[in-house]
């Protein structure tokens, strides 16, 4: 990851990650999608990450929070499909 922003909170919580423009490549892990389960103690609204911008690919994974995000969170990365993305992607 070449440039990335985190906002912790006061008590140690991540209120936002911002992992856009990083050239990221390839498939978003399923693991990713669970975080409710131990992650989300440590990250505040599942929402507030943000992929775009990088070169990602494949399905978004269906099981856990990710197709929660807002389309917005996966914009411009022209390999990556599936919900929330408009079915035309």
């Amino acid at each position: 990851i070449s440039s990335w922003f985190c906002k912790i909170s006061s008590n140690g919580t991540i209120v936002f990650l911002d992992l856009s423009f990083n050239h990221l490549s390839g498939t978003i892990p399923d693991s990713l999608g669970f975080m409710s389960d131990f992650h989300a103690s440590r990250i505040i609204g599942a929402n507030l990450i943000s992929y775009s911008n990088n070169n990602l690919t494949g399905p978004i994974p269906s099981s856990g929070q990710l197709t929660t995000f807002p389309a917005s969170r996966y914009e411009n990365n022209l390999g990556l499909r599936g919900i929330p993305l408009p079915h035309d992607f």
